[in-house]
């Protein structure tokens, strides 16, 4: 015999359970962010005579000298490394990696020497973009990296999932009533 609050949490549980199948196609992160409430800090201004010279052509420094500590594991056997990015920074909405050209190793201009130098960051990052600033010359140069796509695994929604789901809750809604 069904009493009055049963519907209630019957609805609940199916709303949860539909939930639970549709977060892992839908992005949910505008509700973390209402939730968390993140408010926007004020943007430190970075100086220097790199950031400057980005400023000149246009991109806005939003972070400097960035170290970013890498796990490997090779046969169980554990590694430790890490990459530095020298900036990151904004243009029209975009983020950019910013690296400067170190005077001991300048980058050669071929193809092989500049997918072996800038490619790791934009794996990284997946920018819009890299930056490379030769502040000898100052010159600020945007590489651009596109490859064509790749084999992606396809994504099916579980209709039949959601289909026997949906006909066992209406038969045990007919079966409390």
């Amino acid at each position: 015999m069904a009493q009055s609050g049963d519907s209630i949490v019957l609805v609940l549980i199916i709303f949860f359970i539909l939930f639970l199948i549709a977060r892992k196609w839908v992005s949910f992160r505008f509700a973390k962010d209402i939730i968390m409430n993140k408010s926007k800090k004020e943007p430190k201004v970075i100086k220097g005579e790199v950031p400057d010279l980005l400023r000149e052509f246009g991109y806005d420094p939003i972070e400097g000298k960035k170290k970013i500590p890498i796990s490997i594991e090779l046969d169980s056997e554990a590694y430790q490394s890490r990459m530095y990015v020298d900036y990151l920074a904004m243009k029209e909405g975009l983020l950019y990696v910013v690296l400067v050209a170190k005077e001991r190793k300048p980058m050669r201009r071929t193809g092989a020497a500049i997918r072996d130098l800038l490619f790791p960051f934009f794996l990284l990052y997946r920018p819009a973009g890299v930056v490379y600033v030769d502040k000898t010359k100052n010159k600020v140069s945007l590489i651009h990296f596109s490859h064509p796509p790749l084999y992606e695994a396809e994504r099916k929604f579980p209709l039949g999932y959601v289909i026997t789901f949906i006909i066992g809750m209406i038969f045990m809604w007919i079966l409390i009533k």
